[in-house]
C-alpha cells in the first residue's frame, strides 16, 4: 500500500499476506481475529485449519496432541515506514509470522481485553525507529518491540480500564504527547512516538491507573507474562483482570508533532 484509502469494515484477517508492506494511504481495518496477519495460505475462520492459521495446533494454542502445521512458519514480514493505520481487531493487532518492522507512520491499533490476543504478536523480530505506535488491548500474550532506536516505548499493565477511558502520556512539563480513547476495554497501553526522549520521564493516566515513569535507553516495561519481546527500564506489576467481552469501534488519537505518511482519522496536533 502507497497511497488512497482502503477501509476493510468486515472480515475475519483484515489484511492478510506473506509480507505486507504500507509506505502510504489511509487504511482502517476491523476484523473479527487479526488486523494484520503476516503469514503463509489462507485462513478464513477459525475453525479452518488451514495452513497460516495463527489459532489452530501449532498456533497460540500450541500443540495439545502432537502434530499439526504449525503456524505458517517464522518468514512473514510486516513493514510500516509510512501511512495512517486504524485497525480495530478482535485477535492480535499486528501479528507476524516473522518479524514487524516500523520505521514512519502512524499505527492505532484496539484489540480486545481478553483471551490469548496481543497488540502485537511475532515469532522473529520488531523493530521501532520512526513514527508512531499506540495500542491498547489485552496482557494474555502480549509481546513487546525487541529494538527500539531515536524514540522512547512504554508498554504498561494498567489493569482493567473501561471503553472510553482516555489514555494521556505527558511529558515533565506536562505537555501532552499523546492522547487517545479507545471503545473498547483495555489491560494494557503501549505507546511509542518519535517526540518520546529515549532518556525522558512521563507520566502516563489510564482511568484508576496513573504513575510516572522513567525511560532507560529508551523503554519502560512493566508487561510480564504472555510472549517473548524486550522488558526494558523498571517493572511495575499491574492488575492482570481481564473485563467483559468487547464490543467493536474505534477510536481517536491525538500526537504532538508531526508525522510521516499522514495523519490518522480524529487525529488533532497540538
Amino acid at each position: 500500500m502507497e497511497g488512497g484509502s482502503i477501509t476493510v469494515s468486515s472480515s475475519y484477517e483484515g489484511l492478510e499476506a506473506l509480507e505486507i508492506t504500507v509506505s502510504g494511504g489511509d487504511i482502517d481495518v476491523t476484523a473479527t481475529d487479526d488486523g494484520f496477519n503476516a503469514a503463509g495460505g489462507n485462513s478464513s475462520s477459525s475453525d479452518s485449519n488451514a495452513f497460516g492459521d495463527d489459532d489452530w495446533m501449532g498456533g497460540k494454542g500450541g500443540f495439545p496432541d502432537g502434530g499439526g502445521f504449525s503456524n505458517g512458519g517464522s518468514d512473514g514480514n510486516i513493514s510500516i515506514s509510512g501511512g495512517s493505520i486504524r485497525i480495530t481487531a478482535g485477535g492480535d493487532g499486528v501479528d507476524s509470522n516473522g518479524s514487524v518492522d516500523i520505521s514512519g507512520g502512524t499505527t492505532v491499533v484496539q484489540g480486545p481485553s481478553q483471551g490469548d490476543t496481543s497488540i502485537l504478536d511475532h515469532n522473529g523480530s520488531a523493530s521501532i525507529s520512526g513514527g508512531t505506535f499506540i495500542g491498547t488491548g489485552g496482557t494474555g500474550m502480549g509481546e513487546n518491540f525487541t529494538s527500539v532506536e531515536n524514540q522512547g516505548l512504554i508498554t504498561v499493565s494498567t489493569g482493567s480500564q473501561s471503553a472510553g477511558t482516555t489514555v494521556t502520556l505527558t511529558d515533565a512539563d506536562g505537555n501532552v504527547i499523546a492522547e487517545i480513547t479507545p471503545e473498547l476495554d483495555f489491560t494494557t497501553v503501549y505507546i511509542s512516538t518519535e517526540d518520546m526522549d529515549p532518556s525522558g520521564t512521563y507520566t502516563l493516566s489510564a482511568g484508576s491507573y496513573s504513575e510516572t515513569l522513567q525511560l532507560t535507553d529508551g523503554v519502560y516495561s512493566s508487561m510480564s507474562g504472555g510472549g517473548s519481546g524486550m522488558r526494558g527500564g523498571q517493572e511495575r506489576s499491574g492488575n492482570e483482570e481481564m473485563p467483559g467481552g468487547p464490543e467493536a469501534g474505534h477510536s481517536g488519537m491525538r500526537h504532538g508533532g508531526d508525522m510521516s505518511g499522514g495523519e490518522a482519522p480524529d487525529m488533532m496536533q497540538n
